[in-house]
């Protein structure tokens, strides 16, 4: 390990992470949900990518 690595903040900022992904993927739903189409709309497409690869990063549980 490190020299200076310090595990809980290591995990408070996985954990802050996991928040902020939980929290954007609720405000695409949402707007999903409130769309005329039922899709997310098309503003969020690269947000969605950048979402999808955050997830990809973040241990599973």
């Amino acid at each position: 390990m490190p020299v200076g690595f310090d595990e809980v903040a290591a995990v408070n900022n996985l954990e802050q992470l996991r928040v902020l992904v939980e929290t954007w993927q609720a405000q695409a739903d949402e707007a999903a949900r409130v769309s005329k189409t039922g899709t997310t709309p098309r503003t969020y497409d690269k947000a969605l990518l950048l979402l999808e690869e955050l997830k990809q990063m973040l241990p599973q549980q």
